[in-house]
């Protein structure tokens, strides 16, 4: 349900969504100096309620192809709903990636990476794949016509950690936002999953907003 909000009436819906998704991923032996990992992805739908309805069969996969020795990384995923008994209902979505890394070893060093995405989300596994859309003009931001450039420089920062200044160029079509950023994260074997984030960013436009934040991310 949704209350009512200024100029608009209240409304309410019941949507039911199942799910079933199998996804596979293996990884060839070393070949010419780099290796390929194709991943392939596989999800059952039913849709019920007051959106779309029926049984439907979305399919997704993926091809990286990298060189650790160069610090190449090259990337390719998409997905697509294949079929669907609502003919109407359909996605699609389509990414490019490229990664380079000076140092691929440790995280000091030049490293950038560049992305661009068609349609709308290509990645995150079968979760995407079966993300219910109910309005299919709603794109995540990662979405159609997307575009980020993204470029950092790992110094050592005491024992053990590296400190990355970095900048990163994001859009849908034009540039719509500039970010630079400051981040600290342990770079050694074995080291925690963590980082320290600080950064500004600015949003180019008719808005013309400005923000700074910070993040602290610790897994294990």
């Amino acid at each position: 349900p949704q209350d009512a909000e200024r100029h608009l009436a209240a409304s309410a819906s019941d949507v039911i969504r199942l799910r079933f998704g199998l996804e596979s991923a293996w990884e060839h032996a070393p070949t010419a100096g780099g290796k390929l990992a194709p991943r392939v992805e596989i999800g059952l739908r039913h849709d019920d309620g007051d959106a779309e309805t029926g049984f439907g069969l979305d399919v997704g996969g993926g091809l990286d192809w990298s060189d650790p020795a160069r610090g190449i990384n090259l990337g390719l995923e998409g997905r697509t709903r294949v079929l669907h008994q609502n003919g109407d209902f359909r996605d699609w979505g389509l990414s490019m990636t490229f990664a380079y890394d000076t140092s691929p070893a440790t995280k000091r060093g030049f490293s950038t990476s560049a992305s661009r995405n068609l349609g709308s989300a290509s990645s995150g596994g079968v979760a995407a794949l079966l993300a219910p859309e109910t309005i299919p003009e709603a794109r995540e931001p990662n979405g159609d016509g997307a575009w980020g450039l993204n470029a950092a420089y790992g110094i050592s920062w005491g024992q053990d950690m590296v400190g990355s200044p970095y900048t990163r160029l994001s859009g849908a079509g034009r540039l719509q936002a500039v970010r630079l950023g400051y981040r600290i994260e342990p770079d050694a074997p074995h080291a925690a999953d963590m980082n320290i984030d600080l950064w500004a960013e600015s949003l180019v436009g008719e808005s013309g907003e400005d923000a700074v934040g910070s993040s602290l991310r610790w897994q294990w």
